[in-house]
C-alpha cells in the first residue's frame, strides 16, 4: 500500500512567517473548506489541518469545515503544556474532536521542565477521544530532538496511542538512529523541499535528488506512516514582499508530493 500524502495547510498561507507576530495573531487569508476540491485534484490524500486555520475562522467555515474535513487526517496543534490546560487548550481539544481527527502533531519546547510538559500533556490528552494517536514533533529546541531523548519520551509515554513525526530533511544518520529506537512509533513525516532562507526572506528549492537519500532509508525500512507536505519554496518570513498565491504554492506541493511517490508508490 502507498503512504498516504497530505498538504499542511499552513503550506498555502501567506502569513505561515508573520515577522514579530504571535501564532494567535496571525492574520489567515484562507478558508480552508474552499480549498478541499483543489487539494484533492492535486493528487493529495488529505489534509493536515494547521491550527490557526481550524481556530481563527469565522462560524460558518468552522462548520464547513466539519462537512468537508472529517475526519480529519492530521491535527497541526500549538497547545502550550508549560501550565495546566486551560479553556484555550480545552477548545483545540474540542475541535480536533469536531474533525474526528485521526492524528494530532504536538511539540514539548526545552523552556518548559520536561516533567511538567509530560504531566500537563496526559492531563490535555484526556480531553481528546481515546483513539486519537498524539505525535511529538522531533523538532530543534524541543524534547525528543535527539535519539536518546526520542527513547526517553517513549518510556515516559509507553502506551500506543503515542508517536513522533519526524523531519524527512533530517540526516540520514539520525533518520536510521532514530527508526532504531522508535520503530513504529514514528507515524509522519514532514516534508519539506527547500533550502535555507535567502538574504531577501524566500525560501528557495534545494537541488534536485537532495532529498532522496532520506527517501531511500525510508523505503528500506519499509516505512508505512504518511508523510505531509510542510511548507514550500516561496514562502517568505517577511510579508511585505510579494507574495505567492495559494494556488500557486498548492502546485509547487503537489510537485514536491510527486517526488515523494516516485519512491513509496
Amino acid at each position: 500500500m502507498e503512504n498516504r500524502i497530505y498538504i499542511n495547510t499552513g503550506a498555502l498561507e501567506i502569513y505561515r512567517w508573520a515577522p514579530s507576530c504571535p501564532l494567535t495573531e496571525r492574520p489567515i487569508t484562507l478558508n480552508i473548506s474552499e480549498w478541499v476540491p483543489q487539494i484533492a485534484a492535486a493528487g493529495f490524500d488529505g489534509i493536515e489541518l494547521w491550527e490557526p486555520h481550524a481556530m481563527r475562522c469565522g462560524a460558518a467555515e468552522r462548520t464547513a469545515q466539519q462537512k468537508k474535513l472529517a475526519p480529519l487526517a492530521v491535527f497541526n496543534c500549538y497547545v502550550d503544556f508549560g501550565h495546566i490546560p486551560d479553556a484555550s487548550a480545552r477548545s483545540v481539544a474540542a475541535r480536533i474532536g469536531e474533525l474526528n481527527s485521526h492524528l494530532v502533531k504536538y511539540t514539548l519546547p526545552r523552556r518548559i521542565p520536561l516533567a511538567t510538559a509530560i504531566a500537563n500533556l496526559r492531563l490535555w490528552s484526556e480531553e481528546l477521544p481515546e483513539e486519537t494517536i498524539l505525535c511529538n514533533e522531533i523538532h530543534a529546541n524541543c524534547y525528543g530532538e535527539t535519539p536518546a531523548e526520542a527513547a526517553q519520551l517513549r518510556t515516559l509515554l509507553p502506551e500506543p496511542r503515542w508517536g513522533e513525526i519526524i523531519h524527512l530533511a533530517e540526516p540520514v544518520e539520525k533518520m536510521r538512529a532514530l527508526f532504531d529506537v522508535l520503530g513504529d512509533r514514528i507515524r509522519h513525516c514532514h516534508a519539506v523541499f527547500c533550502d535555507t532562507l535567502m538574504p531577501q526572506g524566500e525560501l528557495q528549492p534545494c537541488a534536485p535528488g537532495s532529498r532522496n537519500p532520506q527517501l531511500r532509508v525510508l523505503a528500506g525500512l519499509n516505512y508505512q506512516g504518511s508523510f505531509s507536505i510542510e511548507f514550500v519554496r516561496g514562502a517568505r518570513w517577511n510579508v511585505v514582499l510579494p507574495e505567492p498565491d495559494a494556488a500557486e504554492s498548492l502546485r509547487f506541493a503537489a510537485e514536491d508530493a510527486r517526488k515523494i511517490r516516485e519512491f513509496t508508490r
